[in-house]
């Protein structure tokens, strides 16, 4: 089964990339984690 991009946000500074990461990881809920990310790019 190959792979698909679900969702992308371009995010300046490593810093910032790594903490929302974290934030997102500590959801445990990959939908929840998919919201929370399009709520960001908007």
């Amino acid at each position: 089964m190959p792979l698909e991009l679900a969702a992308a946000l371009k995010v300046a500074p490593l810093a910032e990339t790594r903490k929302l990461e974290r934030e997102l990881k500590r959801k445990k809920n990959p939908r929840l984690a998919l919201f929370l990310l399009k709520q960001r790019r908007q």
